[in-house]
């Protein structure tokens, strides 16, 4: 029947060393549970005396710690004089860099070919040295990589803007050639133009009398324009007054002028007589359907008669009848020559006014 180990340090220690063989050398971090134990142990006794008592260094330890904390305290592990110096030997310094090395999995990797129980490895080192120095260059192919892509695609891009700038320069170049084509045909048309000034404006300064000359060219051609205007409208008098002539000399009613102590008659007056009524100096074309049938008898007689189209014109409109605007326009037509015509009848231009004023009725 075996005894519940003790839990003191040195007991346990001492009864680790009873009947026990001699075991290799412990590992730096098993003489370190053992100092953690022997922390644990007196921080409990003297917890009362000292408020500063020494905590643990580690509150999470892993199940590999837990269980090696168990076997030292079991007396499965034993303890030699040459794990106790191990233990003297370690400084916090190592300790936290031994942790350090505990908690990344990278780190544990690289120490495990760095040191070997405590004590450092050449070739270790060597391993070490090339992993970083492969790593070193595989970083570098891949940012080179990454560089070549980069700087390709730059290039590429420089080499499109340049080809724009290239077409640009060829549109300039050939702009520039027909602008230079443009100023000497401008030079050339303009030589004769200049010898004219110099000889003709010999008392102005030289820089302004080709300035002179071309105002002197303006009001020319403008009162050219303004001639020839004149020889247009002179013209149309001219057509409107041998077409219209007779018509624009009759008013309302086919008459030269109303009836007073002389009495006129015209073919046309004659064939309008019935078809309106007259108050006065005044007068109202009718709309029933004699003065429809006198209306499209004068037109008739005489087509250059403006004021049947524009009674008749009346009538369709009040009826419904879309040709109305055939003959509306017909009697405007008429009545633009008629008031060309010098000493036309005053009706001609007050019944034109009306029908601009007005149309449609």
């Amino acid at each position: 029947m075996s005894a519940e180990p003790p839990t003191d340090p040195e007991l346990l220690r001492k009864f680790m060393e009873m009947g026990k063989p001699t075991p290799t050398p412990l590992p730096k971090i098993i003489a370190r549970f053992l100092e953690n134990d022997a922390l644990e142990g007196s921080s409990g006794k003297n917890a009362e005396s000292s408020p500063q008592a020494v905590a643990p260094k580690n509150n999470q330890d892993s199940d590999v710690t837990r269980n090696l904390r168990t076997n030292i305290k079991n007396g499965s592990v034993p303890v030699t004089e040459e794990s106790k110096s191990l233990q003297k030997e370690t400084s916090p310094n190592w300790a936290a860099l031994e942790n350090l090395f505990e908690e990344w999995a990278i780190t544990r990797v690289l120490w495990g070919f760095c040191v070997r129980e405590g004590k450092a490895v050449k070739s270790g080192l060597v391993a070490v040295i090339i992993l970083c120095g492969l790593s070193a260059l595989s970083t570098y192919e891949f940012m080179s990589s990454k560089l070549d892509g980069e700087i390709s695609a730059l290039r590429n891009e420089h080499n499109r803007d340049i080809g724009e700038l290239g077409v640009k320069v060829h549109g300039l170049e050939r702009d520039l050639d027909d602008a230079k084509r443009e100023r000497d045909k401008a030079q050339s048309d303009l030589a004769p133009w200049i010898v004219l000034a110099n000889q003709s404006k010999k008392d102005s300064p030289q820089d302004q009398r080709l300035d002179i000359l071309l105002q002197q060219v303006q009001s020319f051609v403008k009162n050219l324009d303004n001639t020839k205007v004149a020889v247009q409208n002179l013209a149309a008098i001219a057509e409107a007054d041998r077409e219209y002539h007779d018509m624009a000399m009759l008013n309302m009613i086919g008459k030269p002028q109303l009836d007073g102590d002389i009495v006129y008659t015209t073919a046309i007056s004659k064939a309008m007589d019935g078809s309106y009524v007259m108050n006065g100096s005044n007068v109202t074309y009718k709309t029933d359907a004699q003065a429809e049938k006198k209306f499209r008898d004068v037109i008739q007689i005489e087509p250059k008669y403006p004021f049947s189209y524009v009674g008749l014109a009346k009538i369709l409109h009040d009826r419904g009848d879309v040709t109305w605007k055939k003959y509306a326009d017909k009697a405007m037509e008429i009545l633009e020559q008629t008031t060309l015509v010098p000493g036309h009848h005053p009706n001609h231009d007050l019944l034109l006014k009306y029908l601009k004023e007005n149309f449609p009725f």
